[in-house]
């Protein structure tokens, strides 16, 4: 049972006719009519607005449809079937997805629907199937995603997260000390998420295309002469790896010369893939002589035996990628929760 200031009046009372006699003690009249009902989703008149028009206090009214609500019983629905949505990095999507799927099968008891689409994809079917409608019943149980937009842009979850309704459950209670420290702090004071991973963009470099060429070890080096057309990157416009190359040049040179770089870089640049895991298996096999990429596409490619790559971290710093930000709907599904954390925490699904 979950009531917010966001839900529209016709889902309230739709979802919990018992509190139509709640609002009917304050002025409102008419909710058992479909018509009534969907007069007002028509005039989108949430919870918080139908309380302003009322002149009540809205922060007072809720505990009052909650207690009308659980004075109703209710049959044992049985097993739950909770939801998961989000994005995932292009590279770990795959891996990520088949440990997910033999842990379900592992664990029957648990029931869920679930639906995480490669990062490159964009946010555009959560804005359409989700956030647009502005819906708490529509949201999933738990979001995972590749980046922080998703949580904090106002238009997006953001204004779902101001209303309290997500919270942290992996129990994690102290981060990395590179991460938790006197100049920078990534756990989330209000406990609204938490953060799986933080990983470098980095250079992978294939050693036999370099061909006794010294390996790149700043963003100044892939400038030089003998690393034209031996670049591929992904591409800014489709893939987080891409756009955040361009993020990290423009905090670290200014917008003027960070733009510049990035045009002397194009120059130097074989292709630009869509996503941004490519890059790394590109080098891996010799299609350029180095990928830039993050360090978890080099490290699992040579966990697969490419021996023939080398990765370098420029030393003129870097950005990195905070990998799986997760939110948690504040519901009452906390047995899958609590399995699917256990999950996320599991060696095999970090690696």
């Amino acid at each position: 049972m979950y009531i917010s200031k966001s839900m529209s009046i016709k889902s309230i009372v739709e979802k919990y006719p018992e509190t139509i006699p709640v609002f009917t003690n304050i002025g409102f009249k008419g909710l058992d009519n479909p018509a009534v009902l969907q007069k007002l989703e028509e005039q989108n008149i949430t919870l918080e607005k139908a309380m302003m028009i009322k002149k009540e206090d809205v922060d007072a009214f809720i505990p009052m449809l909650q207690q009308a609500i659980a004075s109703v019983e209710r049959e044992d629905e049985g097993v739950k079937e909770a939801s998961l949505m989000g994005l995932l990095p292009c590279p770990v999507r795959i891996p990520l997805l088949e440990g997910f799927e033999k842990y379900l099968a592992e664990n029957k008891d648990i029931k869920v629907k679930y639906e995480l689409k490669a990062a490159y994809s964009g946010l555009g079917w959560i804005k359409d199937e989700v956030i647009d409608k502005n819906d708490i019943d529509k949201l999933a149980d738990m979001f995972i995603s590749a980046g922080f937009d998703l949580f904090f842009d106002k238009d997006l979850m953001g204004k779902f997260k101001e209303q309290g309704i997500f919270k942290d459950m992996t129990g994690i209670e102290k981060y990395n000390s590179d991460f938790d420290n006197e100049n920078i702090h990534l756990k989330d004071p209000h406990g609204d998420y938490s953060m799986i991973g933080v990983v470098p963009a980095i250079f992978i470099v294939n050693k036999t295309v370099l061909n006794g060429r010294e390996v790149p070890r700043s963003w100044a080096d892939l400038l030089k002469p003998e690393f034209k057309g031996q670049i591929i990157v992904s591409n800014p416009g489709s893939a987080s790896t891409g756009y955040l190359l361009l993020s990290t040049m423009v905090q670290m040179r200014g917008e003027k010369e960070g733009i510049q770089y990035m045009k002397a870089l194009n120059g130097q640049v074989k292709q630009y893939t869509k996503s941004g895991e490519a890059p790394s298996r590109s080098a891996a096999l010799g299609e350029c002589a180095v990928g830039i990429t993050f360090l978890h596409n080099g490290i699992r490619l040579m966990k697969q035996g490419y021996t023939n790559i080398h990765l370098s971290v420029p030393k003129d710093g870097t950005s990195y990628e905070v990998g799986n930000p997760e939110s948690v709907f504040d519901g009452d599904i906390d047995g899958f929760i609590d399995a699917g954390i256990r999950w996320r925490k599991q060696q095999e699904s970090a690696e």
